[in-house]
């Protein structure tokens, strides 16, 4: 038998090693189980949360916008009628748990003739469609102070 004796005191060697080594067991098992417990939300439930949100605000109400999620990373896509929807629907997505990062997409296109102050609500008309066009490309250049960013919201 492997006995040590310390101060008269008999210690079984193999006991003790025994011992130690289920505490470690025991550790490991925990710090595996913690780890399993912290996995990253579902892909498909992230887009549906973020749906709802969108869902959920007035100036975002009807828009057709899609949301995509790929290992915590949303991207946003659709067309919307200013900057504050657009803004506010990134801001969202950031706000679901697990979200990393928040591509943009979105396209701001102010496209109601009332607003724009043509003619015609009537865009099979040439006319009506190049001074919406002119208008709308117009405001995206003052709203963003960059041509490239003007002409991708604008296409």
């Amino acid at each position: 038998m492997n006995l040590l004796t310390f101060s008269g005191v008999n210690i079984n060697i193999m006991k003790a090693s025994n011992f130690f080594t289920l505490r470690i067991a025991a550790l490991i098992f925990v710090f595996t189980l913690a780890i399993g417990c912290t996995k990253a939300p579902n892909e498909s439930q992230t887009t549906s949360d973020i749906q709802s949100k969108l869902a959920t605000d007035s100036g975002l109400q009807g828009k057709q916008l899609t949301v995509q999620s790929d290992k915590g990373t949303v991207t946003l896509s659709g067309t919307v009628d200013t900057d504050a929807q657009r803004d506010a629907a990134a801001k969202y997505a950031a706000s679901e748990p697990g979200v990393k990062q928040v591509i943009n997409n979105m396209q701001v296109m102010p496209m109601h003739a009332g607003r724009l102050g043509c003619q015609s609500d009537d865009l099979e008309e040439v006319e009506s469609n190049i001074c919406h066009g002119t208008r709308i490309l117009s405001w995206n250049l003052r709203t963003t102070k960059s041509s490239f960013v003007a002409l991708l919201r604008y296409n």
